[in-house]
């Protein structure tokens, strides 16, 4: 008789989980990463951006500056107008509806996606589409959200000049040598790309 309510125990764990992550993910999108037009009218979209990456405990580097702005002590302290250069979003809860802060902010030149959580294809075609004639480099590192189809996106940012990607886990082996192919061909002879087979691949899976 116990067993017998087990899968629907079971059933309901999984369906509370599930509601649970989904509030969460909201919470995420419609709080931290909330896009306010009239807040960029106000403020500037530098000014805005900055607050958001802050907000999303991500960190950033001003032109002319060697020191990165990771708190909002620091961000106070800075004196208008600033330009941001380099940005650092690992392990932050940036996410697809706040990279609508990246408009305007051409003056970013790398960018780091590492344990980006909640970065997923449509996060990378925002990227590439506020960023596409600012960026020189980025590093996409264990986003367990990021495919093949979102790598492909990077076609599209002709000013990269340097990828670097590891540990995706989404991206299977053939999509892998697809994505290094269509950049080759895509980007830039320049352009340097290191994608590394994943460590838990053998090199004879890969032709």
């Amino acid at each position: 008789m116990i067993f017998r309510f087990i899968p629907w125990k079971t059933e309901v764990f999984y369906s509370t989980n599930r509601a649970y992550t989904i509030l969460f993910n909201k919470f995420i999108d419609n709080y931290y990463n909330r896009y306010n037009k009239n807040r960029v009218k106000q403020l500037g979209c530098q000014r805005c951006c900055a607050e958001w990456l802050i907000r999303c405990a991500a960190i950033f580097r001003i032109s002319g500056s060697s020191e990165f702005v990771s708190s909002k002590r620091q961000l106070l302290q800075l004196s208008e107008p600033f330009e941001i250069e380099e940005v650092d979003c690992s392990d932050s809860c940036i996410s697809t509806p706040g990279l609508d802060h990246f408009q305007g902010v051409n003056t970013i030149k790398t960018l780091r996606l590492s344990y980006c959580s909640w970065m997923n294809d449509d996060s990378l075609y925002k990227v590439a589409f506020h960023l596409k004639d600012c960026l020189n480099a980025i590093e996409i590192v264990d986003c367990g959200c990021i495919s093949g189809a979102g790598l492909l996106y990077l076609q599209n940012m002709t000013k990269l000049r340097n990828i670097m990607i590891r540990d995706l886990p989404m991206v299977t082996p053939g999509e892998r040598i697809i994505v290094i192919d269509t950049l080759k061909t895509k980007l830039d002879k320049t352009c340097k790309i290191t994608y590394p087979l994943e460590r838990w691949l053998h090199s004879s899976e890969v032709c």
